[in-house]
This record gives structure tokens, sequence and C-alpha cells, in this order.
């Protein structure tokens, strides 16, 4: 038997943080859903100047980008 638990996304217990993410218009990604993860990456190949924030969870989750 294989149990996989995954991740419990809560979305909206940051204030505004789902409107951002639907938002393809606003430069808000995150790898923790396909879609998001698909608009983290054109962000990031569409980014060429100015700062990106990135930000990882305390705990052993390993994140790997390819662009």
């Amino acid at each position: 038997m294989v149990i996989c638990t995954g991740n419990e996304l809560k979305w909206d217990d940051i204030k505004g943080a789902k409107e951002c993410l639907d938002d393809p218009n606003y430069p808000v990604g995150s790898i923790y859903s396909l879609n998001y993860a698909i608009k983290t990456a054109r962000l990031a190949r569409a980014l060429m100047k100015g700062n990106a924030i990135f930000t990882e969870p305390v705990g052993p989750i390993k994140v790997t980008f390819h662009f």
C-alpha cells in the first residue's frame, strides 16, 4: 500500500492570494498547483529586469526550477 498525503493548500488563509494567483495579469505565482506553476514559469521567463521574491517554507521541501 502507498499513501501519499501531500500538501493541504489553503489559499484563502492569505488575504488576496487566490485572486492574485487566478489573475493572469498579476505577477504572483506558485509551484504548488499545475496551473499556477505554468503561470510562474511564464512570469520567470518574462522577467527581464527588476526584482523577484521567492519564499520557501520551513521543512524538508526540495524545489528545483528548470527554465
